[in-house]
């Protein structure tokens, strides 16, 4: 009696779906995460090979792909969280059944967030010209005007200090 196995199990996901958490400023080529999935079958039937099917939102050019052998996720492109804070990709594994027509697959979501890192250094919006006038009778105390910066990085990495630090030897101008 000879058996041959019959490619009777599709490939299954150890998770589905996956969360992956990467940071803004990880390097191209870096792996992000490294899929792995199973399947019952024997020989070419439980070989599987890794893809990746789609991906939101879309860009010009590729932010990952999926090597077929490892299933390791990759980085292609640098992330920038302030212009896409997650993407949602979506990744199948299909065994490799010596008939294509008979190959069985699966599909993962996964959703890659992106962490903000501290990478924008605050810019200052007001006083517009970097200049303020003081007429030399203004009284101690009086409000000479209103410093604005910004940030675009976003949570605690935007919170903005001020600090006088130069020109001020005499101690005479104050932040509050």
């Amino acid at each position: 009696v000879e058996l041959s196995d019959v490619n009777d199990n599709a490939p299954h996901w150890g998770q589905d779906p996956v969360t992956v958490s990467v940071a803004e400023d990880a390097a191209v080529g870096s792996a992000v995460w490294n899929f792995t999935a199973s399947d019952a079958d024997a020989g070419p039937n439980g070989e599987l090979r890794y893809s990746l099917v789609d991906a939101w939102p879309r860009t010009e050019n590729p932010q990952f792909s999926v090597d077929p052998l490892t299933g390791t996720l990759t980085l292609l492109a640098p992330l920038d969280f302030e212009v896409i804070a997650d993407f949602t990709l979506v990744v199948r594994v299909t065994d490799q059944a010596s008939n294509v027509s008979d190959r069985l697959s699966s599909s993962l979501t996964v959703r890659v967030m992106v962490r903000d890192v501290n990478d924008n250094a605050p810019v200052f919006v007001s006083p517009a010209s970097g200049t303020v006038t003081v007429m030399e009778d203004a009284e101690v105390g009086h409000s000479l005007c209103r410093i604005t910066a910004v940030d675009r990085d976003s949570g605690e990495n935007s919170r903005t200090t001020y600090t006088i630090t130069a020109g001020n030897e005499d101690g005479k101008f104050t932040l509050g």
